[in-house]
C-alpha cells in the first residue's frame, strides 16, 4: 500500500477543553453542509461530553468551507484537494480531544447514531458503525464483493469484521496515533485503520447504524 506523506501547515491550532471532536471531511458539498452539521449538532447536544465540530474542507471550489464556518463549526482549509484520508489526519492532528469521531459530509450516515456508537466506547479502543449489506444505500452489484472482502479481511485477522470501512466510527484518539502514519490518502483509511486495530489485539465494536 503506497502512502504519501503531506506536510501539513503548522499555523492551524489544536483545539483545546473538550472531550469528543467530530471530523467532517468534505468536498464540494455546499449543497448539504449545513444540514449535515445542524444534525450532528442536535445529536450531540444528548451526550454527556463536551464537544465541537471540525469540517475538514479538502480544496472545495463552491464555497462548502465559508458555509460551515457560517454554521458556527471550527473549519481547517485544504487550499488543494489532498484526499480523504489526508482530511482525516489533519483533523485528527488539530484537536487534543481524547476521543474522535468521524462522519461523512453528505449524512449518508445518520448522526444520531453516535450517541450509541459513543456509548459502548467505554472499554473500547473503536467503536464502528456496521452497515448492513442490504441496505438502501448500498447498490446491489457491491454487495457480492463487499461481502467478500469483509469475509477475506477477517479472515487477515482472524475476528469477524462485519464492515471494513464504514465511514462511521468514534476512536480513541491516543490509539489512533499510534497508527497514523500507516494511513494512506484516500478512502482506504477505514479499511486500514481497522485491520491495523485488529490486527494488534485492541478492543474494536460494531453497532449497526443505517444507512442512506
Amino acid at each position: 500500500m503506497r502512502d504519501v506523506t503531506v506536510a501539513v501547515p503548522p499555523s492551524w491550532p489544536a483545539s483545546s477543553g473538550v472531550g469528543l471532536a467530530v471530523i467532517i471531511p468534505a468536498r464540494d458539498e455546499r449543497d448539504g453542509i449545513a444540514r449535515t452539521i445542524a444534525m450532528v449538532q442536535d445529536a450531540l447536544k444528548g451526550l454527556p461530553v463536551s464537544s465541537e465540530i471540525l469540517v475538514v474542507d479538502d480544496g472545495s471550489t463552491d464555497g462548502t468551507g465559508a458555509i460551515a464556518a457560517g454554521a458556527g463549526v471550527r473549519v481547517i482549509t485544504h487550499p488543494l484537494n489532498l484526499g480523504y484520508g489526508v482530511a482525516l489526519r489533519t483533523g485528527i492532528q488539530h484537536t487534543d480531544a481524547p476521543v474522535v469521531a468521524i462522519l461523512d459530509a453528505d449524512c449518508s450516515y445518520s448522526p444520531d447514531a453516535m450517541a450509541r456508537l459513543y456509548a459502548r466506547l467505554d472499554g473500547a479502543d473503536m467503536v464502528v458503525g456496521a452497515r448492513s449489506l442490504l441496505s438502501d444505500g448500498v447498490p446491489w452489484i457491491r454487495r457480492a464483493p463487499k461481502w467478500l472482502l469483509n469475509r477475506f479481511a477477517s479472515y487477515l485477522v482472524g475476528r469477524r469484521i462485519p464492515d471494513l470501512n464504514s465511514g462511521q466510527r468514534v476512536m480513541r484518539r491516543d490509539t489512533v496515533l499510534r497508527y497514523l502514519h500507516l494511513m494512506p490518502t484516500g478512502f482506504s483509511f477505514t479499511s486500514t485503520i481497522t485491520l491495523a486495530m485488529m490486527a494488534n489485539g485492541h478492543a474494536v465494536l460494531y453497532e449497526p447504524v443505517p444507512y442512506a
